[in-house]
């Protein structure tokens, strides 16, 4: 039986997506295997030959995809840090030349991503197929009970509010300074020091996350002063340090700070959500909450981020909070975008298919590359005890205990009809093994 290893490398963000490719898989036959990719890179000489599905192309993917090939493996990949972006600058400092030329084939949400890299790269344009983003999936057909049940608990907890989440990890990154999320920028290969092209895009990213700052700050000062009667909760990005904002906050009497991964449920909470160009904003439209994107002076990316595509938006920080404040009262209208018109609005950029997931499109794509010449180089079957323990960062990022695993599963399963006879057997830490009983 075909193998087909998903790695993770933030479950807060990958692992429902996983799951949901998993479902898929296991229903057209194969044999999966959902890691954290650490634990992956550490057992590869010992693993049965497989497909591989990859949840990036930057250097460090692309010189274990190569490893990859080279134990036999199929070798695809999905860029989850474009889910949000259609920036082309952007996008091409994440795809490492070695990473493509590895892969097997390259999976990309909508048309803009294919046409970016059917241009950065000629030669590799059959490898590309459009198949949307299973995150898309959860969010449309799979929020589970519990989310649900969170989300009716903190309505109950904190009534009609604004959920804030921010967006500036790279000058409030959470290893003290921009200096540190420079120099990680160097090492993963996003970021070439010698490249004029690359350092103004740098330059120009702390510009407009300094201004996108200044507005989310003045945003806070502002709703506090028209409606403080209205709670904001400030949920800052996980790659941020707290620390800042918990110190910005603890001086306005309507905002309170919450560190909570689980952004969807607060998300479903809310009767509006603020940002400036995060992720958060699409899947805020997806799920039918009315989002208010800041952008603010004239910066090149505010165009290339998709949930400005999916948000009202706004310049400024006060202007910003006068409509977050009508949308709670109920005194600015219909904020929500009809699913059919966002939907259109969305498709060069993020393919939605109700009729066919994505991941039923990621997971029938993945046939093709099964191959019965494809040998072992090491063991033939996955063992229990071939442990990579997570600590520390990657703990932080990776870790998910099994209770939470299965639970998450079965409501998944269930909300998709599919792999409902399944039972995942943990088989190392944050490492899931899910066959057809």
């Amino acid at each position: 039986m075909t193998i087909v290893y998903l790695l993770v490398e933030e479950s807060f963000r990958e692992l429902a997506s996983r799951q949901a490719i998993a479902a898929e898989c296991v229903a057209l036959g194969y044999e999966v295997v959902i890691a954290q990719q650490w634990w992956f890179s550490a057992n590869l000489g010992s693993l049965p030959a497989g497909i591989v599905l990859f949840k990036g192309n930057n250097r460090p993917q692309g010189a274990l995809m190569a490893e990859a090939k080279r134990h036999g493996h199929a070798v695809t990949s999905i860029e989850e840090e474009a889910f949000g972006t259609v920036y082309e600058p952007e996008m091409k400092s994440l795809y490492d030349p070695l990473a493509v030329e590895s892969a097997d084939r390259l999976f990309v949400q909508g048309s803009i991503h294919r046409n970016f890299l059917a241009a950065w790269f000629p030669a590799l344009r059959d490898k590309i197929s459009v198949v949307g983003n299973p995150r898309t999936d959860i969010l449309l057909h799979a929020l589970g009970d519990a989310t649900r049940r969170k989300a009716e608990d903190l309505r109950r907890q904190y009534g009609d509010f604004v959920l804030v989440n921010t967006n500036c990890a790279s000058i409030n990154p959470f290893d003290i300074d921009t200096y540190s999320y420079y120099l990680r920028c160097v090492d993963v290969g996003v970021l070439n020091p010698k490249d004029p092209e690359d350092i103004k895009r740098f330059d120009t990213l702390m510009s407009w996350e300094h201004s996108n700052l200044r507005e989310m700050s003045r945003f806070l000062r502002e709703f506090a002063r028209i409606a403080p009667e209205i709670p904001v909760i400030v949920r800052p990005h996980p790659s941020e340090n707290h620390r800042t904002w918990e110190a910005y906050v603890s001086g306005i009497s309507n905002a309170r700070l919450v560190r909570d991964h689980d952004h969807i449920a607060w998300i479903l909470a809310a009767r509006a959500m603020l940002h400036t160009g995060c992720t958060t904003g699409l899947e805020s439209a997806l799920v039918g909450t009315a989002s208010v994107g800041i952008c603010p002076d004239h910066h090149p990316w505010h165009a290339g981020f998709i949930s400005n595509l999916a948000s009202i938006v706004r310049e400024t920080g006060q202007d910003a909070a006068a409509l977050c404040k009508a949308m709670v009262t109920g005194s600015s209208g219909n904020a929500e975008m009809p699913r059919d018109d966002l939907f259109r609005r969305l498709r060069p950029a993020l393919e939605i298919d109700l009729e066919e997931r994505s991941a039923r499109r990621l997971a029938e794509a993945l046939v093709d590359l099964r191959s019965p010449e494809k040998r072992a180089t090491g063991a033939t079957e996955i063992r229990p005890g071939m442990f990579e323990r997570l600590s520390g960062r990657r703990h932080e990022k990776a870790f998910v205990e099994e209770p939470v695993f299965s639970a998450t599963w079965e409501a998944m399963t269930n909300a998709l009809g599919l792999a409902r006879n399944t039972k995942p057997t943990e088989i190392a830490p944050s490492v899931f093994h899910i066959a057809a009983t």
